[in-house]
């Protein structure tokens, strides 16, 4: 991995190097005010900028896995990282991030990066298009899936990085659709929406959430 150490860090570059070694469906940068100029050069052409100061970033995100270790793995990594980078990684967790991500956005403070399980669109306004990202790990690993673009972008841009996705199964009753006349689940929204009809009408109710209430599982899981 590369030092950044000669160059000012910044969420972005933080994002660059570092997010995409951890474990989380998506992570976004925040809004930032204008970096500071850089200083001058002397007349023979050396840096006499001083030494760059140790830049904090601030970490807001849900526990990485129902296995703590994971967490130990990351704070290793983190700390590992930032030492190279002369960054001080903050990590906040908390099983509960919608509110706290939404006091940072209104308060202007806090968080630098988020992390979080669904969409960040209700987030729009607040975040740092990343597109440049998007296409450099693009250009290096090949186009994401549909499901990302679809998931992370608003009037064309990124909103977030989608840096890791469940292989989500879609459990249902085979006796019960069989008896409307389904062998296997349908392949299209249109069908499931005429089945989902049939077994509603019998008090056997199917369906999924859709709420910027519902995180992961919530969202992601038809039932």
């Amino acid at each position: 991995m590369q030092s950044t150490t000669s160059q000012p860090m910044t969420r972005r570059t933080f994002l660059k190097s570092a997010g995409f070694a951890v474990g989380a469906l998506t992570l976004a940068a925040c809004a930032a005010p204008p970096a500071a100029p850089a200083a001058p050069a002397s007349s023979d052409g050396a840096d006499t900028s001083p030494a760059a100061e140790t830049v904090t970033i601030k970490f807001l995100g849900g526990p990485w896995s129902f296995l703590p270790a994971l967490d130990e793995v990351i704070d290793t990594f983190a700390a590992q990282w930032g030492s190279e980078n002369n960054v001080n990684i903050e990590f906040e967790r908390d099983a509960q991030v919608l509110p706290k991500i939404q006091t940072a956005i209104e308060t202007g403070t806090g968080a630098n990066i988020i992390q979080y399980s669904s969409p960040p669109q209700i987030f729009a306004n607040a975040l740092v298009d990343v597109t440049d990202i998007i296409q450099e790990l693009e250009d290096e690993g090949g186009d994401y899936v549909p499901a990302g673009p679809y998931q992370m972008t608003s009037d064309g841009k990124w909103l977030g990085v989608p840096i890791g996705q469940h292989n989500w199964f879609i459990n249902y009753r085979q006796d019960w659709f069989q008896e409307e006349g389904y062998d296997v689940f349908p392949d299209t929204w249109e069908e499931a929406l005429v089945v989902g009809k049939l077994l509603k009408d019998k008090g056997r109710p199917y369906g999924m959430t859709f709420s910027d209430q519902a995180g992961g599982d919530g969202n992601g899981v038809p039932r």
